[in-house]
């Protein structure tokens, strides 16, 4: 076969791919999806954490006593899945097209930070509904010291402990 024979080869798939509408958004389609393949389950998990939030959010909301659910709260949440999934799908485009040279887990790197701050707000939600229950308050130390020692900064000013607060006693 010569170089000449494989071009015409290559131009009836191409000219049969987009020879029609239905062909040519088939394939859109397809490219699409397979995009979004490798990365659908952090953004479902990322997607889960946020509405776990929300609903413990709401839950503590109506515990000191706003029993509404606020329209623009419930779409607020909405959008803030749609930019994890977002941030998801940037980074995931930017470790397998634009950085290829060097594998830096973009993904595991953006869905880790957004679920470790969902993971903090549930922990605080997890607090103020159940002030009896010492686990939540251990997990959130441990987690503060992990941060510290990794980080090597002081939380303190950012991140409380309440370990001298007197409401849970």
């Amino acid at each position: 076969m010569t170089y000449q024979q494989l071009g015409e080869h290559t131009m009836s798939i191409f000219k049969n791919m987009f020879s029609s509408a239905d062909k040519c958004v088939a394939s859109i389609i397809t490219g699409l999806i397979l995009i979004f393949v490798p990365i659908w389950i952090p953004i479902t998990a990322v997607g889960a954490l946020i509405l776990l939030d929300a609903l413990y959010g709401y839950k503590v909301s109506k515990k000191c006593g706003h029993p509404k659910i606020e329209s623009h709260k419930a779409w607020k949440t909405l959008w803030k899945v749609r930019d994890a999934g977002v941030a998801i799908t940037s980074a995931s485009i930017i470790d397998q097209l634009i950085i290829t040279s060097v594998n830096i887990h973009a993904v595991e790197i953006v869905a880790g930070m957004i679920a470790l701050v969902e993971f903090w707000s549930l922990l605080e939600s997890f607090c103020e509904l159940y002030p009896k229950w010492k686990i939540w308050k251990i997990l959130k130390k441990v987690i503060k010291a992990k941060g510290e020692k990794y980080l090597d900064i002081s939380l303190d000013k950012d991140l409380p402990d309440d370990s001298n607060n007197s409401k849970d006693s």
